[in-house]
């Protein structure tokens, strides 16, 4: 097989072996999802309440990040963590992520530490997950957080989302013979680059679709 055949049939393989989205995550209010499996998340301000995001089954990261509001001198004035990576894992399911009620500074700096999420199942279970703050030293005016993400998750750790590393020649040969016999290319194809979008993209992708 040609390396150009091969490189072709591994995109398809990491595709088919995904199926459409099986769990939606939902994030409480005060809660800013910042990027969703290494690609920045476009939804609404933390502010005005909850965004929810479609995932595949399996492991997921997320990269989130606290604010509530706190009274100084009288004032009441909004408090932020740092971004924290999430890593769990979970199978057809309606998860909800939250965070503590938090009133005091001390409060949130013990939050900092990323071990006080709170990851809900649809059952009320409690899901498990890795966390770890997302730290940049220095000043700075923005970040770059996927370029950030990939940096983070090169080094590994617990957190990190591992790259698939399970493509072998069987396989490949697997998803070829899958496609002769349903010779439904096109749809195969449709999948793999639907799963390659971001956020917006597939939302309007799906509205073009109802709209047909």
């Amino acid at each position: 097989m040609r390396f150009g055949s091969k490189l072709f049939f591994c995109s398809i393989f990491l595709f088919s072996a995904s199926v459409m989205a099986d769990v939606k995550l939902t994030v409480d209010s005060g809660i800013e999802l910042i990027a969703v499996n290494g690609t920045e998340f476009n939804g609404s301000f933390f502010g005005t309440g909850k965004n929810t995001v479609e995932l595949l089954n399996g492991d997921n990261q997320v990269l989130v990040r606290y604010s509530v509001e706190m009274k100084s001198s009288g004032d009441t004035e909004i408090e932020s963590s740092n971004p924290h990576v999430l890593l769990f894992e979970a199978h057809d399911d309606l998860v909800l992520l939250s965070a503590p009620e938090i009133k005091k500074m001390d409060d949130l700096r013990d939050f900092d530490n990323g071990k006080y999420w709170i990851l809900t199942g649809s059952s009320g279970e409690s899901i498990d997950y890795q966390a770890q703050p997302l730290i940049r030293e220095g000043f700075q005016l923005s970040r770059n957080y996927e370029q950030e993400l990939k940096e983070f998750n090169r080094k590994g750790g617990a957190v990190s989302m591992k790259s698939d590393s399970s493509i072998s020649d069987d396989n490949i040969s697997a998803v070829t013979s899958v496609l002769s016999e349903n010779n439904n290319l096109p749809e195969v194809m449709l999948r793999y680059w639907y799963f390659q979008a971001d956020h917006k993209t597939k939302v309007r992708f799906k509205s073009w679709v109802l709209d047909k």
